[in-house]
């Protein structure tokens, strides 16, 4: 007997020993992707928390802000900020439903030319309010500023 028959449950153990210690191809990511994956991540992780620092800077906790009650109502001598944004005792106080230019905006008119449409439309709302003071408000909501939200009347008008 040759040393094939002799040994050949032997021979076939060793084959498959040696086919189970074979690795099976890497499903894995290389490595120079993994790493600009998280750098990216980090980067982006990095740019949001510099976000909400620095647009809480300057600011009480916006979050405090928005969990405090509303005011039941506020009257006083408005200041204009914007064409839909008043000041009342310090306090902002943005018109419900009104959305206006901002007062550095500027618009194009019927002719294709440039004008300051938010400065004109923060003018012509103080000029409204000049006409009967003080501006009386309820409220209704804080906005993503922590702006209150209200409906305001003029004195004189109910």
């Amino acid at each position: 007997m040759g040393k094939g028959h002799r040994y050949q449950g032997a021979n076939q153990a060793d084959r498959w020993r040696r086919r189970a210690g074979r690795r099976m191809p890497s499903r894995r990511l290389p490595r120079p992707l993994l790493g600009l994956i998280f750098l990216g991540a980090g980067t982006l992780a990095a740019a949001v928390t510099q976000f909400a620092i620095q647009s809480t800077a300057g600011q009480q906790s916006t979050i405090t802000n928005w969990t405090e009650p509303l005011p039941g109502h506020m009257e006083g001598r408005a200041s204009v900020i914007d064409g839909d944004t008043v000041e009342i005792a310090g306090q902002r106080i943005r018109f419900n439903g009104i959305d206006a230019p901002e007062s550095r905006q500027h618009c194009d008119d019927a002719k294709g030319f440039d004008y300051p449409c938010g400065r004109r439309t923060a003018q012509a709302l103080d000029k409204f309010l000049a006409a009967s003071r003080p501006l009386h408000c309820s409220f209704v909501d804080r906005d993503r500023y922590g702006r209150l939200v209200g409906n305001c009347d003029r004195a004189g008008r109910s």
